[in-house]
């Protein structure tokens, strides 16, 4: 039952204003000027000491779009809800490791090395 009310919030959290950071893997709620409202790490919602230790000033450059992935519209609901499900299936799963989870995600095709078949 616990999880379902994260995946409400979420889901309350996730209409306008979301971008996704694919060097950690993180769902950043904005403002119009690029400070980070709330972070979410899969369904884990983050406090402000974790958020400044990723994100010094709570800013960020959403011009930046090597790094961030803007979700703007309801269209894009299916895919935000997919980034958090993978987000959190490999932050949880022993078998990857970071750096190839993020450059899957980001849009790097993998390497067949490292991979288990």
């Amino acid at each position: 039952m616990n999880n379902f009310g994260t995946q409400r919030r979420f889901f309350i959290l996730s209409f306008r204003g979301l971008v996704f950071d694919t060097m950690y893997g993180n769902l950043l709620k904005v403002d119009a000027y690029g400070n980070i409202l709330v972070c979410v790490h899969g369904f884990n919602f983050l406090r402000g000491p974790d958020i400044r230790e990723r994100y010094p000033n709570k800013f960020i450059q959403r011009d930046d779009t090597e790094r961030f992935y803007i979700l703007n519209t309801l269209f894009n609901l299916p895919e935000t809800y997919l980034f958090a499900c993978l987000v959190d299936f490999f932050s949880n799963c022993d078998r990857y490791t970071r750096g190839r989870m993020l450059s899957c995600l980001a849009g790097d095709p993998p390497t067949r090395e490292g991979y288990p078949i």
